[in-house]
């Protein structure tokens, strides 16, 4: 760099200005104190050889503060409350995706990781050029996120909010030049083949002067393609070899230099060939592959963006304290309405008798959707029907929306193994092919080949061998299949999950909520007085199990009146708690409410209980110990069990079946679905499950749990893949690899599916890749194949492989 531009951002010095920072032992001259200021914490971070590997200059001092307003928001608590989520359902241990401007490359994540890394109270940091993403984790106790945003500007980069304006607006500008320069490379190479088309169709017999004249016009035209159109190879190839590694641009960028300085050789001299129709149709259409997967990628970041804006901003709380109030101030337990056409600002449950909601944004679905009261409502959905009550179930930080947008910005910057994989192979083939490359010209030379010979096959080889193809062969797969999968109400938490559903041999399913309805529930009591029922439907009510809205909604003698509310009937309830897999807890007063399994609701204490009632009662209720109701159970299949136990099994996977029911009913309905009776096991508490799957794992089976999110978290955790169908728990309540966030077991085939045609797509992309090199190399190294034959030929294999991957937005059922 010039000593006459800023070291750190390239800007020129003004005149008089005398600030500089010793680098590495040398003294580098400054722009103004900002930049001094930002590279003198980098030196002091020990992260100086951030300047060896860095690819171009950093962002400007002025520029960057610009910015800094932006990282005030992180103390906003309308952001906090959406963006900043608890690690392990605790707040000792925080957690945020940030978007981070001027993360260009290899070297500045690394910068990132290293210096904030260093900070009191930071766990984890990992930084994603690709996506420009930061994913942070940090103890509250010690440090904020403020404080780490504060840090990262110290650094010569600004932390910012996802889906704000300065990064929206650096999307959108790097879209518009994306297009200028395929405009300008694609009317260039249009241009320069009419020039070129007399010299192809008469060879020497052109004249003399009317060859120089194209030939002339032909360079002149090609020069912005170089200058402009060409610069993000030169700049990636940069990067990579500051690196000290090989990328797809390399060779693209090597044989677009040897071509075009080879033909300014031959324009000055007025002999041998010259490429400049070659050059800039091989920009033109490598800029046309690149922006089609562009435009995959875009896809899927456009729906995680509107995810991300999907909820209101404003609620209407009606108790306590009414008033329209900001979204992020509710809280669990408040009752707000939503008006006709308005959106859900929380998760909740639903109060008034029924209403219809649009819940496209989550499902892709477009037709409206019934909702029963005590239902549980997501965030985000809009209200199709008349005015309606809803009780806030989660804190907006903790919602569908939040939570759904966070899945998603984290599986996006995931890296599948096989995109390593593919980039793996893709270095070693660069370095291959380079390989070659001199090999070739080494051997021309000495078996005394012409210039006019080797020249156009080396130009040939380094075209059309670059793998473009193979590189992009993965990403771009896996970028269209989480898109789809998005689209058709799947969400997936990370990259490895499109990987393990290949591989599964054991399928593990819970029964109620999963394989059964939960809508479809026919709860009914056996005895107990009314009071004590109504008791229980007003502790039910409190929560999103399945059993708990069958019973809130079950009909006794007289039911709690549908427009009172649930919680106006009978002293108030309070410290409700759920206890996994056991059941619910609360306090009337001095006394201490139980419902659930028979065990729970007597703390094993034994109780006198007619031996026809304990058989007949899945559910029951006591008050301080004692026995005072028990509820009949009638769960009823999903309609589409059957079915898909049947496909599975078609296709290889043993299905079983794990649940804490009595082993007469966990039989039943293994026997209506057929699932085989030694596989359908009963009496299963949450360990006992997750011993299981981990027994089927020790003896090398791949397993996947699927299950509604209610008392599984151990069992999730422990299987290679877990699945959480949309049942009754909240999607921040769930703990999985991969979500379906609409009712039905259909995802699961869907899900699998997905996984299988994504392998399909990406082995017919590496296997094309591979082919397509091993039949092109063999011509272009005997010379058989022209540069310009080579650049068409390069390009349209990496099209072929992007537009095979975009398939994957429409294949997926």
């Amino acid at each position: 760099m010039p000593t006459s531009s800023c070291f750190h951002c390239g800007e020129v010095i003004p005149k008089g200005s005398d600030f500089s920072v010793v680098i590495q032992n040398q003294i580098q001259p400054m722009c103004c104190i900002g930049c001094r200021a930002v590279a003198q914490s980098i030196v002091n971070a020990g992260a100086a050889s951030f300047y060896e590997q860095r690819t171009g200059p950093s962002l400007e001092f002025s520029h960057l503060q610009a910015l800094r307003p932006w990282t005030d928001l992180f103390e906003d608590p309308a952001w906090t409350a959406q963006h900043v989520r608890a690690v392990h359902d605790s707040q000792a241990l925080l957690e945020a995706t940030l978007a981070i401007a001027g993360l260009r490359c290899g070297a500045c994540a690394w910068l990132i990781e290293k210096t904030v890394g260093q900070l009191a109270g930071v766990s984890r940091v990992r930084a994603n050029a690709s996506t420009e993403r930061l994913f942070v984790q940090w103890e509250p106790a010690q440090t904020s996120l403020s404080t780490i945003g504060q840090h990262v500007m110290a650094i010569g980069f600004a932390a910012l909010p996802i889906s704000s304006a300065p990064i929206e607006a650096s999307r959108r500008q790097a879209e518009r030049k994306a297009l200028q320069r395929m405009f300008v490379a694609g009317l260039s190479a249009a241009q320069i083949m009419m020039y070129a088309y007399p010299e192809y169709l008469e060879g020497g017999d052109l004249e003399s002067d009317i060859r120089s004249l194209m030939r002339t016009a032909s360079m002149l035209i090609t020069v912005p393609v170089m200058l402009f159109s060409a610069t993000p190879f030169f700049d990636s190839a940069r990067r990579a070899l500051a690196q000290r590694r090989l990328n797809m641009d390399v060779p693209v960028s090597l044989g677009l230099v040897i071509a075009f300085g080879a033909s300014l050789w031959a324009w000055w001299t007025n002999s041998g060939e010259v490429y400049f129709d070659s050059v800039s149709m091989f920009v033109f259409l490598l800029l046309i592959s690149r922006w089609v997967e562009a435009q995959v990628r875009n896809k899927a970041s456009a729906q995680r963006a509107r995810i991300a804006t999907a909820a209101p901003t404003l609620a209407h709380r009606l108790r306590p304290d009414p008033g329209t109030v900001a979204a992020w101030n509710l809280r669990p337990g408040d009752t707000i309405a939503v008006r006709s056409g308005e959106r859900l600002p929380a998760d909740g449950i639903l109060v008034s008798p029924h209403t219809d909601l649009d819940t496209s944004w989550l499902t892709g679905e477009s037709l409206p959707v019934r909702f029963q009261q005590y239902a549980a409502l997501s965030e985000g959905s809009i209200n199709l029907g008349p005015g309606i009550e809803v009780r806030i179930h989660l804190k907006p930080s903790e919602g569908t929306l939040t939570r759904l947008s966070q899945l998603a910005e984290a599986a996006a910057a995931d890296r599948p193994n096989w995109v390593a994989w593919a980039d793996h192979i893709g270095a070693k083939f660069t370095a291959a092919l380079l390989l070659l490359s001199g090999a070739i010209t080494l051997g021309s030379i000495g078996l005394g080949s012409q210039t006019t010979t080797w020249l156009p096959a080396l130009i040939s080889v380094l075209v059309v061998t670059c793998p473009c193809a193979l590189s992009m062969a993965g990403p771009t797969a896996y970028a269209a299949a989480l898109a789809r999968l998005l689209g058709r109400g799947i969400a997936v938490s990370n990259a490895a999950a499109i990987e393990k559903l290949t591989t599964v041999s054991d399928i593990v399913f819970d029964k109620t909520g999963t394989l059964t309805a939960p809508a479809a529930a026919a709860v009914k009591p056996v005895f107990g007085v009314v009071a004590d029922q109504q008791l229980a439907q007003r502790i039910a009510a409190h929560s999103t199990h399945p059993l708990a809205n069958a019973i809130a909604r079950m009909s006794i003698t007289t039911s709690v009146p549908a427009s009172t509310g649930i919680d106006s009937c009978g002293p108030l309830l309070t410290e409700i708690t759920q206890l996994a897999g056991l059941g619910l807890s609360a306090r009337q007063g001095e006394s201490i409410i139980r419902l659930g399994s028979l065990s729970f609701v007597t703390q094993g204490v034994p109780v006198a209980i007619d031996d026809t009632q304990r058989n007949a009662c899945a559910v029951f209720l006591s008050i301080d110990g004692q026995l005072k109701a028990g509820f009949s159970v009638t769960d009823q299949p999903r309609p589409e069990a059957a079915e898909l136990i049947r496909e599975l099994k078609r296709r290889g996977i043993a299905i079983w079946c794990l649940s804490g029911d009595r082993p007469h009913r966990v039989q039943a309905l293994a026997q209506s679905i057929g699932i085989a009776s030694k596989h359908a096991l009963a009496e299963q508490t949450p360990e006992l499950k997750r011993a299981f799957v981990a027994r089927l794992q020790q003896e090398g089976r791949r397993v996947i749990m699927v299950g509604d999110g209610h008392n599984d978290a151990p069992v999730l955790a422990q299987a290679d893949l877990s699945i959480a169908v949309q049942g009754s728990a909240a999607l921040a309540q769930q703990k999985a690899d991969v979500y379906c966030l609409t009712p039905g077991l259909d995802h699961v085939r869907r899900a699998l599916d997905a996984a299988r045609q994504t392998r399909r797509v990406l082995r017919q992309n590496i296997g094309w890749a591979l082919a397509y090199n091993l039949i092109a190399i063999p011509f272009a190294a005997v010379g058989m194949m022209s540069p310009l034959m080579a650049s068409v030929g390069m390009a349209i294999s990496s099209l072929v492989v992007v537009l095979n991957s975009a398939r994957l937005l429409t294949a997926l059922k």
